[in-house]
């Protein structure tokens, strides 16, 4: 009998519940048992918890899509892993089977529900083709945010956006959360892009200061109206996002990575849509962790003190409700992590 504590939602909007939980006796094809190092909380955790997509039909369960960890168990027949091998959790699917949903059981509340990624947990059962080995001696902070957030940001900005690296590029980036400034860290590594951002908390335009950003707004009044090539929105709010997509030149286009509350609705005017301005949703960046996680894996190891700006904060499993607070209040850090 394997046991191992993880954070559990059983209801919308409240904590979550740190529990011990029993794993399956056996692993089904395409699952494989991870021992995790760190999980990072992002903002689809948030919104998850929240209800920002509206009612949850799998409560309860185990949430987190991006983190560390190492092996212990593969299904029989697998050829992706070996046991000891480290490897990356990602929501987005790579190589390898995919896997049914997981059912662990706590001995106090019953079933409690996991997808084929949900890492805020020990151990756990994910789908083989959620996660990829990884070779890279590097800071485990910044690993624990490879699944999601740098993923992310990378495909945004290297297949969502048209980005002409030969030439000036003004991007607006509405939000300078962890998305945001990952986003900014990626792409300010080629001096062509200039960075403007929009972000009311005080922490946050703090950040932006001490990245140097060029133009920083706490609202959008002040917007160089037509001054920007590309816009990037990572907060879901309605009116950020129909002030960026105002905010484009001619052929520019706003590429929509925050999720955007149920019900919610934006309201432009169309008639740019004719002469090359493009607003469009991101799904993960498009991104392919087989191909790309070697990237930026390489990107990191190269310019190291880079990306050492972006500020983590460590919490235990136990202060987990700790950390999505403060992450909620808009915290002095960018990215919260849970060790194990």
């Amino acid at each position: 009998m394997i046991k191992s504590r993880a954070a559990v939602l059983h209801t919308l909007n409240q904590d979550l519940i740190v529990d011990s939980l029993i794993l399956p006796n056996n692993l089904e094809r395409g699952q494989v048992l991870l021992q995790m190092h760190y999980s990072a909380i992002c903002g689809s955790q948030l919104g998850e918890i929240n209800g920002v997509k509206g009612e949850d039909m799998y409560l309860p369960h185990i949430l987190g899509h991006e983190g560390i960890g190492t092996v212990l168990q593969t299904f029989k027949g697998s050829k992706k892993f070996r046991e000891g091998d480290r490897v990356v959790a990602h929501w987005m699917k790579g190589s390898g089977l995919n896997s049914s949903s997981i059912k662990y059981f706590s001995p106090n509340r019953g079933v409690v529900n996991a997808g084929p990624i949900a890492v805020f947990g020990e151990k756990v059962i994910v789908a083989e083709n959620r996660i990829t080995k990884i070779d890279f001696n590097g800071n485990e902070d910044l690993l624990a945010t490879l699944g999601c957030g740098f993923l992310t940001a990378y495909g945004v900005l290297n297949y969502e956006l048209n980005l002409n690296k030969e030439i000036f590029n003004h991007i607006l980036i509405l939000g300078f959360g962890g998305i945001g400034q990952l986003i900014y860290l990626i792409g300010s590594l080629n001096p062509k892009n200039i960075f403007s951002i929009i972000d009311n908390n005080p922490f946050a335009i703090q950040m932006a200061k001490d990245y140097l950003i060029r133009d920083i707004y706490e609202n959008s009044n002040k917007l160089e109206v037509g001054g920007y090539t590309h816009v990037v929105d990572t907060t879901g709010v309605s009116q950020l996002i129909e002030a960026g997509y105002s905010s484009l030149g001619i052929n520019g286009e706003i590429c929509l990575v925050g999720v955007t509350m149920k019900g919610q609705k934006i309201s432009i005017d169309p008639m740019p849509l004719h002469y090359g301005k493009r607003i469009f949703g991101s799904y993960g960046g498009r991104i392919n962790p087989d191909l790309d996680l070697p990237k930026i894996t390489n990107l990191i190891e190269e310019n190291i003190d880079h990306f050492k700006k972006l500020k983590i904060k460590k919490f235990s499993l136990d202060d987990i409700n700790i950390a999505i607070s403060e992450l909620q209040r808009k915290p002095n850090f960018s990215r919260a992590i849970i060790y194990f």
